[in-house]
């Protein structure tokens, strides 16, 4: 992600803590982030509510969240490799949730970097296959994967208060 960012001028400062998980949290069976059925597939389960509450961050433009589970059950799919809890996906009245993200064991090096793109950029999915924002980020780094962010995506990016 350091490197993904790096190119468009932002800087990452990461910190890595392992906690056991909180009360309300059961990860044995992966961590329920969203519905499966609309409309309220955007909105944020109980689960990752009480993991947030928890350990994460509510309400803030001071830090992201970024927690790595096992397995990730939302929209219906316990495959996700990383959910972010985006502005511009989740429900209004989830807005103290925005700002965290949940990245899946079984996730590719470039997931994490696309995760952060939702909540940087506020970014949804991009049709280009190079885009490191297109649906299914690689699972290997190459010349020709998923890696790269065009002009208004690192405006976007440079513009949150995250990246000040």
């Amino acid at each position: 992600a350091k490197e993904r960012y790096a190119q468009v001028g932002i800087k990452l400062e990461i910190t890595i803590t392992a906690t056991n998980q909180p009360a309300g949290v059961d990860l044995s069976d992966g961590i329920d982030v969203a519905s499966a059925t609309a409309p309220s597939w955007t909105q944020v389960a109980q689960e990752a509510k009480n993991l947030i509450n928890s350990l994460g961050s509510t309400n803030t433009t001071a830090d992201i969240h970024a927690f790595y589970v096992n397995t990730i059950n939302a929209f219906g799919s316990s495959s996700s490799r990383g959910v972010a809890i985006a502005d511009y996906w989740f429900d209004e009245s989830d807005e103290n949730y925005i700002y965290n993200l949940m990245i899946a064991s079984s996730a590719g090096p470039f997931t994490a970097p696309h995760e952060l793109g939702h909540l940087l950029g506020d970014n949804q999915h991009h049709t280009d296959q190079w885009n490191l924002m297109r649906n299914g980020t690689s699972a290997v780094n190459g010349v020709t994967e998923s890696k790269r962010l065009d002009g208004t995506q690192e405006s976007r990016m440079r513009g949150d208060s995250h990246a000040q």
